[in-house]
């Protein structure tokens, strides 16, 4: 077999000599309601129907997470869900705001799938994280969801929707933004560059657009010897809320493709923000992060979790087993290896501010201590 776990949150498995799948891909209807200009949408999408997806795909102003936010930030959510519209996983974006979920950060992302090949188990790492976008009519300005710098009252609360959705998009990952005529480049988040930014030849940046200029989400000019470039040229704004939904915000999926059925599901590591409020553990860090998964032979499976741990759970049932605290963020797959009859498991542990996606440090405990660096934990002798 061949499987792919794809932003949709679905898991997609096809016979890897003829390319067909194992279990049918049909073509349901989607949402063609759009207002841009010119777009035109296919009226289906290929949907498995076997496996189940591994991340959430429907939402309601009921679904709003109970923990992490403060009053006023749940109000503006409550508000900007309620009016905003939502045709199900393939939402088309629209002048109006539309909720996508998965979002772009949302699903599975690189890096994010592994499998035991000797008993057919895929593990999968997947986000509940949607993204709340609309188009930009020709000219306008990215501001009132998605602009920086939002106003606030007396006391550093917003006091009007406005200012609240602002705050909102301002501290939300806004990914990257598209733009239907043109390519974009956007800074998705604090990134600290490690030396010029790196454009496409033949691109020439307007307004500094990139992670190493200051206009955020201008649009790049067309090659010289492009004829006819379109006349309008739309953008969007928005963002992804990795702190939207409740709980779990990450979660590990194991598939068991001898039966095309989900073996468990939990939530990936802990969430400080909503442990130390009383909250429950296990719901999986509202924050991203890119990794993978180690299977062993002996039965374990080895995973870091964006609370600085490496966590080990039972392979057939998902139970933890323990946990390995890292000093800084894990932010790529684990590797194990053997040296002279010694087993050796091998991880990273970057501090906040390097170059990558995991550099908030949100749902880690601020007291937690561990190594960093490049780490090798050993069997005994």
């Amino acid at each position: 077999m061949v499987a792919l776990a794809g932003k949709t949150g679905f898991l997609y498995v096809f016979d890897r000599v003829t390319g067909k799948p194992i279990w049918p891909i049909e073509e349901k209807p989607v949402s063609t309601k759009t207002d841009s200009p010119g777009e035109v949408l296919s009226p289906t999408q290929p949907i498995p129907t076997v496996p189940p997806p591994f991340v959430k795909q429907s939402m309601t102003v009921d679904d709003i997470n109970p923990y992490i936010l403060p009053d006023w930030e749940r109000a503006a959510f409550k508000n900007l869900v309620a009016r905003a519209r939502y045709d199900g996983p393939f939402t088309p974006p629209g002048f109006e705001w539309s909720i996508h979920l998965p979002g772009e950060h949302g699903g599975a992302n690189w890096g994010m799938t592994s499998s035991n090949p000797t008993n057919g188990t895929v593990y999968v790492m997947g986000y509940n994280v949607p993204a709340i976008w609309r188009v930009l009519h020709p000219g306008e300005a990215r501001g009132g969801g998605g602009g920086r710098g939002a106003q606030a009252g007396s006391e550093g609360t917003p006091t009007t929707q406005a200012e609240a959705e602002a705050a909102i998009f301002a501290r939300s990952r806004a990914g990257f933004v598209g733009d239907v005529n043109v390519l974009e480049t956007f800074a998705p988040g604090p990134i600290v560059e490690t030396g010029p930014p790196v454009r496409p030849p033949g691109l020439e940046a307007a307004g500094g657009a990139g992670r190493g200029g200051g206009g955020r989400g201008a649009s790049l000019a067309y090659p010289p010897d492009v004829e006819n470039p379109p006349a309008l040229r739309y953008s969007r704004t928005g963002g992804n809320m990795d702190r939207l939904l409740g709980p779990p915000y990450t979660e590990l999926t194991a598939y068991d493709l001898n039966k095309g059925t989900i073996k468990w599901q939990i939530g990936l590591g802990d969430d400080y923000r909503v442990t130390s409020a009383g909250g429950p553990k296990g719901t999986g860090a509202a924050s991203f992060l890119k990794t993978s998964v180690v299977s062993t032979s002996t039965g374990l499976v080895f995973v870091g979790a964006n609370d600085n741990r490496i966590h080990i759970y039972d392979a057939d049932t998902g139970k933890e087993l323990s946990q390995l605290p890292l000093g800084a963020t894990t932010s790529n797959s684990p590797s194990m290896y053997e040296l002279n009859g010694r087993q050796y498991l091998l991880v990273t542990a970057s501090p906040v501010g390097t170059r990558g996606f995991a550099v908030d440090n949100r749902a880690v405990d601020p007291n937690q201590k561990g190594p960093t660096g490049l780490i090798a934990y050993a069997l005994k002798k």
